[in-house]
């Protein structure tokens, strides 16, 4: 049991008010444990016989956007290769919780569904499936209709960038970007746009982000580029869950293929001073989804 335990106070203290939080704690508990989760999950069930799969990893509601493109499963820091059924109990876990914590009733359609629509997807990859809808579903949101509209109305990730700012020349932040232009070959960006802002977040759980703001070099109408080059988990192969590529950052563009295609823009995996990043351009209109009362869709 040693390795279950953990110093809360070694956390910083944005996550340690999210633990502590009576609304958010619970889930936030819930995600922080997902490796522990499959430990057990192996423990209680079988995996032999179960086909392996290239897995999304950490789905739950919280991962699951509506955005202008369609639906998607977003944060792919633990896809890998394992037995299929983890991302069943993985979801399924995390709407029943988020149910409770509402004090409601996971809808039973809602659930059924999902495993049916699990089911074809092996069945009949390419059969379109008629899914569920959730009244009054998505979050009370603006959707923007262009980065230059996200970046001027303060979306997400600009307030998370202004908070904490970088200097355009520090050499960490140019060293990665330089990393990313050079491995996706889009020496374009280096002709026809500038570095305009950049900061530094942190994700859920600390691993470190660079958010960069490319603005056109012209003055004209072209829209502005919105990057985010996110260290990577490189959690270690066990028994059961497999990186099957060289780079962590590789998995999760093949993952975004996989779970968010046409969602996901501007990938590329890359190594910057020793540390492995993933890329992307972020979208400017995404909504999170809550659990309400379901139907299908029409």
């Amino acid at each position: 049991m040693q390795k279950f335990l953990r110093n809360p106070l070694q956390d910083d203290k944005t996550l340690q008010a999210n633990f502590l939080s009576k609304k958010r704690g619970s889930f936030y508990y819930f995600r922080s444990m997902c490796m522990r989760m499959q430990e057990r999950f192996a423990d209680l069930m079988e995996h032999e016989p179960m086909p392996q799969v290239f897995l999304h990893g950490n789905p739950h509601v919280e991962n699951y956007v509506i955005t202008q493109q369609g639906a998607a499963m977003v944060d792919f820091d633990r896809a890998r290769l394992g037995p299929y059924a983890w991302d069943l109990v993985r979801f399924l876990s995390s709407a029943i919780l988020k149910s409770k914590l509402k004090t409601k009733k996971l809808p039973k359609l809602v659930g059924e569904y999902f495993l049916e629509g699990y089911r074809r997807s092996f069945l009949m990859p390419k059969v379109a499936f008629k899914g569920v809808g959730f009244r009054a579903s998505a979050r009370d949101t603006v959707w923007f209709e262009s980065t230059n509209q996200y970046l001027a109305n303060g979306g997400k990730w600009a307030r998370q960038m202004r908070a904490n700012p970088l200097k355009l020349d520090h050499p960490y932040l140019q060293n990665a970007l330089q990393a990313y232009i050079k491995q996706r070959q889009d020496f374009d960006l280096q002709e026809d746009y500038f570095v305009e802002e950049a900061g530094q977040a942190l994700g859920t759980f600390g691993n470190r982000r660079f958010l960069v703001v490319l603005a056109p070099k012209q003055a004209n109408s072209t829209d502005r580029i919105f990057l985010d080059l996110k260290t990577v988990y490189q959690d270690e192969d066990n028994q059961w869950y497999k990186n099957p590529f060289d780079h962590h950052g590789e998995r999760m563009v093949y993952a975004s293929h996989l779970y968010a295609p046409r969602i996901e823009q501007r990938l590329a995996h890359f190594t910057s001073i020793g540390q492995q990043y993933w890329g992307r351009q972020i979208p400017f209109a995404t909504a999170g989804v809550k659990i309400g009362r379901a139907h299908v869709a029409a």
